[in-house]
């Protein structure tokens, strides 16, 4: 019996396998491998990515959380292991000369082609040797701040737009320092797998007129930044934007939260329907919070499609989303 699941599984795999290379537009002239847990197709240079793995310490002790960073010419996705150090990673498009960053805080970076002998059921992270004697330049003092919407838990969820934005306008209020982090609240609302979906993050210099409109100016990070993490405290999700090195704009920030398009989803294999019970949308809620006194600096705005714009018609101005940034901010190096 378990043969014949195993050639049923096969089956069906070829059969996806075809009907991407038909998505691609383009002959299959190179190769698919299926090795262990990874499986690769390129179409030329073209191809989609689904690996599982474990990362460990070369004691063969997993490594929980580690952030696994693809990144392609325009793009880079963000994913992590779960607390027992499995990654299970799906994209469904790659390119042949991308790469897979792995990162954890004590251990050395470690870059991976993706290619079937790199990319093993099994990545080993080298710990960092440090030089005590080594003179390091570094700021005197550097105090983390939080910014954003305070509140610790939501009260309710708004559920996202396929292909749509919710985002925080926060208010820089005469702060200055570097943007380390971001923190979203993903709400389960019921449905455990919501809060583990990919979207994509957007941070805006931006700043609120007089009239009460929202002015949206630079996009902050260049590249597409699609974050596919699980919530580590609770509910909350945290993305390292340290990399970025972006400075708190002067007159205020936007953070915005986009969800995938429905054809996205489908492709990973996430979804098979746009709508779950009670009509809805199968993607995925942003907890939120009501006004106080305490969240003067913010504003909640959503962007629907390009008609709209950035608009309060649908919150009402009065739901906050659950969004916050980690700052560094320092006084002077030595």
């Amino acid at each position: 019996m378990a043969g014949v699941e195993k050639k049923v599984a096969v089956h069906v795999g070829f059969k996806f396998l075809r009907a991407l290379c038909h998505m691609l537009g383009t002959k299959l002239i190179l190769m698919f491998v299926l090795f262990c847990n990874v499986k690769v197709l390129f179409a030329q240079t073209k191809g989609a990515l689904f690996w599982e793995s474990e990362i460990c310490t070369a004691e063969e002790e997993r490594l929980p959380y580690v952030t696994v960073r693809l990144k392609s010419e325009n793009q880079t996705y963000v994913a992590a292991s779960d607390k027992y150090g499995q990654i299970r990673l799906k994209k469904t498009f790659v390119l042949e000369f991308d790469s897979l960053i792995i990162s954890s805080i004590g251990f050395k970076d470690k870059r991976l082609k993706i290619t079937e002998q790199s990319l093993k059921n099994r990545i080993y992270l080298d710990k960092k040797i440090y030089n005590l004697d080594a003179v390091e330049i570094r700021p005197k003092e550097s105090k983390l701040n939080v910014i954003g919407n305070g509140r610790k838990t939501a009260i309710l969820s708004a559920q996202a737009g396929y292909n749509s934005m919710q985002g925080l306008f926060i208010s820089s209020n005469g702060r200055k320092g570097k943007l380390e982090k971001v923190r979203i609240y993903m709400h389960n609302g019921g449905e455990k797998k919501w809060k583990n979906r990919p979207f994509r993050l957007h941070l805006y210099s931006a700043a609120v007129d007089v009239t009460n409109q929202l002015q949206v100016f630079d996009e902050l990070i260049e590249e597409e930044l699609v974050v596919a993490l699980a919530s580590r405290f609770g509910n909350w999700l945290e993305i390292n934007i340290a990399e970025y090195d972006i400075i708190l704009p002067e007159r205020g920030l936007l953070i915005a939260v986009e969800a995938l398009t429905y054809e996205e989803y489908k492709a990973l294999g996430i979804i098979d329907k746009k709508l779950v019970k009670n009509n809805i949308l199968n993607t995925f809620s942003i907890g939120y919070t009501l006004k106080t006194k305490g969240n003067k600096n913010i504003q909640p705005w959503d962007y629907i499609n390009e008609k709209s714009g950035w608009t309060q018609k649908y919150n009402r101005g009065k739901y906050y989303y659950l969004i916050q940034a980690v700052i560094s901010e320092s006084d002077s190096v030595q």
